[in-house]
């Protein structure tokens, strides 16, 4: 089964990640398995970072690495104490931001592998997001909660709340929206600067997963009662 598809910047590759423990690497004009990367356990989550050299994954081994694409080697092994269940580069590719079943999301190096912040909640971290502009980043949990930090201090800046766990999390492409995913099927959008809520949607089961388009009009929301949405966004005053 697969658990998790990420393309990189230029669209030239596609990156999968497996319950069979692998993360395989698509060439998209050929249709080709450019490579194999294992983990010992099912592999959860996978992001390209900007310049499609880079991937980052995540798997229920405990386990963030990150891969050199041009030798296939693993250049970094990050470890939480639970599952990795996402990954994210920051957009100059600096940082990496990592969520894990342990109840913590970190900051790490991408440089040196050492960890630069980290972030609690009270029950299992499931979604973490950097803005497009670098400036916040947004982490989500079962806890039914997503906090919102400056990346500059890694200070909270605000926190929404649910009704039930979240799933997802994910910013517009101009940095002033976050859209959170929930187990009820609720998809709520707020303001990324003071976290006002700007409205809900509903699926039917829990929602898994949400884009923005780039235009920042639409956001895509996927749930378990397997429907794909696209909703047409408001217009809003900044």
């Amino acid at each position: 089964m697969v658990n998790a598809i990420a393309f990189s910047r230029d669209g030239e590759k596609l990156a999968t990640g497996s319950t069979d423990n692998l993360a395989r690497v698509w060439d998209m004009a050929t249709g080709a398995v450019a490579a194999e990367l294992a983990h010992d356990h099912f592999v959860n989550t996978a992001d390209f970072d900007p310049s499609g050299r880079y991937l980052a994954t995540g798997s229920a081994d405990a386990m963030a690495c990150v891969w050199d694409l041009d030798t296939r080697s693993r250049v970094l092994s990050l470890r939480h104490a639970r599952a990795v269940k996402d990954v994210k580069f920051s957009p100059d590719g600096r940082l990496l931001l990592t969520a894990s079943e342990d109840r913590k999301a970190y900051v790490w190096d991408t440089d040196t592998g050492r960890q630069k912040a980290q972030m609690s909640h009270k029950d299992f971290v499931l979604g973490v997001a950097f803005s497009p502009d670098g400036r916040k980043i947004a982490t989500c949990s079962e806890d039914r909660s997503a906090q919102i930090r400056d990346t500059e201090t890694w200070t909270p800046l605000f926190r929404v709340e649910h009704h039930s766990g979240l799933r997802a999390v994910a910013f517009s492409s101009d940095s002033n929206m976050i859209a959170t995913g929930s187990e009820d099927g609720a998809v709520c959008v707020w303001r990324a600067d003071t976290g006002l809520a700007l409205l809900t949607l509903r699926h039917h089961r829990a929602v898994n997963a949400l884009a923005f388009y780039p235009d920042g009009r639409y956001l895509a929301s996927a749930g378990e009662d397997k429907v794909v949405r696209s909703t047409l966004l408001p217009e809003v005053q900044w």
